[in-house]
């Protein structure tokens, strides 16, 4: 019994152990196909998603590239829009059209000009049954005209009679609309460009509705062109699907419909991935779809296989947990390389971005042969190659470096860091142009191969701001180095110099550097000494007159004008000054001048009316003279008075000569002959007095009158005599010179060849004071009485009237030296015509013209006393009557200069007038300079200066008669 109940308690425990191993079966079995199923799946899932992702590639593939299809043909028809010869129309511009239609009549279906009011002007096919037509219902060309603004029309029938889809972009005319240029486009054909090549499987396709929900793409027959709501109206899950999308919506989804293809009628589940189509003012919506079987397709092998390990497994634990284990590290591999491949597809994606949208120039090449591979459209953009010229190609072919140190640089940097960052390069674009870049590259690996991505930003146009702005700093900098100004900036806070220019420093008699830093009160205004009125009183100082204080202490006057400037957010002061020095002597010259010619004025209007005087004077005696035999007491009494005349003449010569207009007898003249005559003559009264001469051998020809000339000389002499009371030396020279522009002349002398006379002495010397008033009309150091101080203002005036210019030079203890320039002449040295010592008599009849009573009376007695027949006239017109009944009768006209009414030179011409070969002598109480040379030049025969003597009067009517 014991043994049976052994027996039996061995049967039940071998029992319970198969019931055990039963059970651990059947959980086994229930785990594995848990297992199983959940990852059968998982797979699935898995499987789905990637085809989701796959799907999404190809949506946005196909959407980027309608969206650049309709961004491209925007973009030129807003050229074309711009170009006037479309805007207004004409053969040009029908031309233009014609053109951009034949060189894409492959992507659109024609190009079309509509005016302002919607009506087609001009059609690309050219169909004349269609210009004209009014367009303006249609929708998208009310909202052009509406909105002003490119668009995008639903699909429509056009008005050539089939079904398209239109872009308008606007015509504006100085801001004013003029209507629409538009493409016409086969929708049909743009869809089968991006789409029909959409295949995922043999199943995987692509759907492109409207907005409106027309099919504008679809792979099922007969839906092309039909609503969406209408053809998938028995598919609910379809329609929920397509409501999101013509809403905009991007998603995904699942669906069922029949299946498409020889499985016709069979209703599929299908996976779907949805997104819009944004084009300008409207958008479409894409879907690309698959079956499900596409997905389980894959999952066949996975299936089976798990079975059979399910099989084998149920053969043995081992075996069960050995394969289970196995399948566990193959779907976690599989998810890795799904991860894997996830992760490099979205940084593919974001590289593809970055690649294609980024404004830079970004290409690769083969870093073996150097070959373009790929290039986004900043490349296009910025060198003006196409992708088609460029692909295949290598820079060298295409001669785009312009420099091949840059190009050897790129190289070298590549070879030994593997890359180059911010390469200053110049390269050349399309059209030959030279513009530059900063270039960073580096080597990738493109499918197991070794490239190049080069990356490289324009910055042409910041390196000609650059320029410019060089260039604009370079002319600052020089025009502030260089302006005969002196500039200085100072800080309106610290008062002190911030920069100075070379002429400040130059006129402050330091260097820049030690300017710097410096109180501006030390040299630009030492008044204010610690305080600035400039800044105090908030105020510019425009154009006024200061004193600036050199490094040496000397005072220097300064035309000075200060502005606020504010610079980088503080304030300066802005100092320009002129150096005023040699202004005040030219004002002080000026001054001098104004007031000599002033005072000349007055001197010469007495020596004219002084000379009349004598005139009377020195007829009367001549003709008293007539009446007495030499013998007679009262002749020499009548001499005497012919004397004094001749000395009262003599004064008035001076007057004139002082008045800037005393110039009697110019001719042609050797100066040296002068001093020599002068000099001799003086030294033979003056023993004390050494005189050195230094003559210019070959001097030049001057053009003065030989009396006065030889009183400037004479006065000369006179002067240094008188400075020198003990005895001393007189040294004259004669240089010939030219004088030009940086002489500092007087306004009214020319550079030119000038004989410069120095006549120096050994005397006293004389201050300042005393040397800026030796040429003013009586001014002398001597005592009353002793000198009446014309001496030196009758020089002065003398020399300017030969337009030469006289300066002095002396310093107290240290002698006087006089410098005269003279212009010099090209004429010849004339012989000296005889002076006239007798009386010539005549019978020939005499018109006398003559507005001072006395003169008249006197002139007219001392003619008839020589034998002439005289007709009197007391004024020019009285004359010119006289003349016009007498003129065949009077053989000579003797006429007064200055005359009230009409003048001696009016009157000259209105006889001339009467008769051209008029033989007239002119007759003045002034010199023959000025207006008597002006009335010998238009053919006046002769000048008599008033007073004159009966001998010189008959020898000047004897020498006009017979000319």
């Amino acid at each position: 019994m014991f043994l049976l109940e052994s027996v039996i308690s061995t049967q039940g425990k071998v029992k319970m152990k198969k019931n055990r191993l039963l059970l651990l079966l059947v959980i086994l079995m229930v785990l594995c196909a848990f297992l199983f199923i959940s990852l059968y799946q998982e797979v699935k899932r898995e499987a789905i998603h990637h085809l989701n992702v796959q799907q999404s590639l190809h949506a946005k593939q196909a959407a980027r590239g309608i969206q650049n299809f309709f961004a491209h043909w925007t973009g030129i028809l807003t050229v074309l829009s711009q170009m006037s010869h479309i805007v207004n129309l004409d053969q040009t511009g029908r031309e233009t059209i014609t053109g951009y239609y034949n060189a894409n009549r492959n992507q659109i279906k024609g190009i079309t000009r509509v005016d302002a009011k919607g009506r087609i002007v001009y059609t690309v096919p050219y169909d004349k049954k269609v210009i004209g037509r009014d367009i303006s219902s249609q929708k998208h060309v009310q909202e052009v005209m509406s909105t002003l603004k490119p668009v995008i029309s639903d699909v429509f029938t056009a008005v050539q009679g089939y079904a398209t889809v239109a872009l308008h972009v606007p015509i504006f005319k100085e801001k004013v609309f003029q209507g629409t240029i538009a493409i016409v486009i086969d929708f049909q054909s743009l869809a089968k460009r991006y789409l029909e090549v959409i295949k995922i499987g043999k199943t995987g396709d692509a759907w492109l509705v409207s907005r409106d929900g027309t099919e504008l793409y679809c792979p099922v027959p007969g839906h092309t062109g039909k609503s969406v709501f209408e053809t998938c109206k028995d598919f609910p899950s379809l329609l929920a699907m397509v409501k999101e999308m013509v809403k905009g919506q991007q998603g995904v989804t699942t669906y069922s419909f029949d299946q498409i293809g020889d499985r016709g009628g069979q209703s599929v589940v299908k996976h779907a991935v949805f997104m819009p189509i944004t084009v300008e003012n409207t958008f479409w919506a894409i879907a690309v779809a698959s079956s499900e079987d596409e997905v389980l397709a894959y999952l066949t092998d996975f299936r089976n296989r798990l079975i059979l390990i399910v099989g084998f497994f149920l053969l043995g634990a081992g075996l069960f947990f050995y394969y289970g284990l196995k399948a566990w590290f193959i779907i976690r591999e599989d998810e890795k390389r799904r991860e894997a491949e996830t992760a490099l597809k979205e940084s593919e994606e974001k590289f593809r971005k970055a690649f294609y949208t980024s404004p830079d120039s970004i290409n690769i090449n083969r870093l073996s042969d150097g070959r373009f591979v790929s290039m986004n459209e900043g490349f296009s953009r910025i060198t003006g190659y196409a992708e088609k010229e460029i692909i295949g190609r290598t820079p060298a072919e295409l001669n785009i470096w312009a420099n091949p140190e840059d190009r050897r640089k790129l190289v070298a940097g590549l070879k030994e860091q593997g890359e180059v960052r911010n390469l200053d390069a110049a390269y050349r674009i399309k059209n030959g142009d030279i513009r530059y870049g900063l270039m960073s590259a580096a080597i990738i690996q493109l499918q197991g191969e070794p490239h190049i991505l080069s990356i490289t930003r324009d910055i042409t146009d910041r390196r000609q701001e650059e320029q410019k702005l060089r260039v604009s700093q370079e002319l600052l900098s020089a025009i502030f180095d260089h302006v005969q100004a002196g500039i200085v900036l100072v800080d309106s806070t610290t008062h002190t110099i911030v920069s100075a220019n070379r002429m400040a420093a130059d006129m402050c008699g330091v260097t820049r550097e030690e300017m710097a830093g410096e109180i501006c009160h030390r040299y630009l205004c030492p008044d204010a000494v610690g305080r600035c009125p400039i800044t105090e009183g908030r105020r510019r100082v425009d154009r006024a007159e200061r004193i600036l204080i050199n490094a040496e202490g000397r005072e220097v006057p300064v035309l000075k004008t200060v502005v606020s400037v504010r610079i980088a957010e503080r304030d300066y002061l802005l100092e320009s000054f002129v150096d005023m020095t040699e202004r005040k002597r030219l004002e002080s010259q000026l001054h001098q001048a104004q007031k000599m010619e002033a005072i000349g004025t007055l001197a010469g209007g007495i020596a004219h009316d002084f000379n009349n005087l004598l005139m009377g004077i020195q007829g009367v005696a001549s003709l008293m003279m007539l009446e007495f035999d030499p013998s007679h007491p009262n002749y020499e009494r009548l001499k005497l008075i012919e004397d004094q005349v001749k000395s009262g003449a003599d004064l008035t010569r001076q007057l004139l000569g002082f008045a800037r207009g005393g110039r009697y007898e110019v001719k042609p003249t050797n100066i040296n002959e002068i001093i020599e005559k002068t000099s001799t003559l003086f030294g033979r009264t003056r023993k004390e007095i050494a005189i050195h001469r230094k003559y210019e051998k070959e001097v030049w020809t001057l053009e003065v009158d030989h009396g006065q000339m030889e009183q400037v000389f004479l006065n000369l002499y006179l002067n240094a005599w008188q400075a020198m009371p003990g005895g001393g030396s007189i040294s004259v020279e004669t240089q010939n010179v030219v004088l030009g522009q940086h002489d500092l002349l007087p306004e009214t002398v020319k550079p030119g060849r000038y004989v410069k006379i120095s006549v120096v002495d050994t005397g006293m010397g004389m201050d300042d004071k005393t040397r800026e008033r030796i040429f003013d009309p009586f001014f002398t150091t001597k005592a009353i009485g002793r000198g009446t101080g014309l001496g030196l203002a009758m020089v002065y005036g003398i020399v300017r009237g030969h337009d030469g210019i006289i300066t002095v030079e002396s310093d107290p203890g240290h002698g006087t030296t006089f410098n005269i320039c003279l212009p010099a002449s090209e004429k010849s040295i004339v012989q000296e015509r005889p002076v006239f010592d007798e009386i010539l008599k005549g019978t020939e009849t005499v018109l006398l013209v003559d507005d001072e009573a006395m003169v008249l009376a006197v002139s007219r007695d001392m003619l008839e006393s020589l034998g002439y027949r005289v007709y009197a006239a007391g004024s020019g017109q009285e004359a010119i009557a006289v003349y016009e009944e007498k003129k065949d009768r009077i053989d000579l006209v003797i006429l007064d200069m200055i005359m009230t009414g009409l003048s001696g030179g009016e009157t000259f011409d209105r006889l001339q007038e009467i008769n051209p070969n008029i033989r007239v002598l002119l007759s003045s109480g002034y010199s023959v300079r000025g207006q008597a040379q002006e009335i010998l030049d238009r053919g006046c025969l002769g000048f008599l200066q008033k007073p004159f003597t009966l001998e010189a009067l008959s020898g000047k009517i004897r020498e006009t008669l017979s000319t």
